[in-house]
């Protein structure tokens, strides 16, 4: 991540000091053009190393929760590892078995990972 943002820093150093003010008079005008692009270029860094990879896992995060079936081994956000015992398309709400004769009904969205190896058993 260092070597990125000291990158980052040696290809943006021209914009910046072609953005700085004009030495000259009161009245100089600073070119438009050079900041314009600067924040440009800033966005898309910006969108290429955080936006995107945390759009791409939420994604992938909705896939599992529309796929989640019983049976599936879950782990929920709070850390309780169980087994799905009723999830119904289009419900909000999951049975999960935790231990023998202990079932919990949570929210679907509270699931946070589908474990895909047996535990314990």
């Amino acid at each position: 991540m260092k070597k990125i943002f000291s990158a980052m820093f040696l290809v943006l150093t021209p914009f910046l000091l072609s953005a700085a003010p004009a030495m000259g008079g009161a009245g100089a005008k600073q070119p438009f053009m050079p900041t314009l692009l600067f924040f440009g270029f800033l966005f898309i860094i910006f969108y290429v190393l955080f936006i995107a990879p945390q759009r791409k896992q939420q994604r992938r995060h909705e896939e599992v929760l529309k796929a989640l079936k019983p049976g599936d081994r879950v782990v929920t956000k709070s850390g309780i590892k169980g087994i799905i015992s009723q999830a119904r398309d289009g419900e909000d709400f999951i049975l999960l078995k935790v231990a023998e004769g202990v079932k919990l009904e949570i929210l679907r969205g509270s699931v946070d990972n589908k474990l895909e190896t047996p535990t314990g058993q």
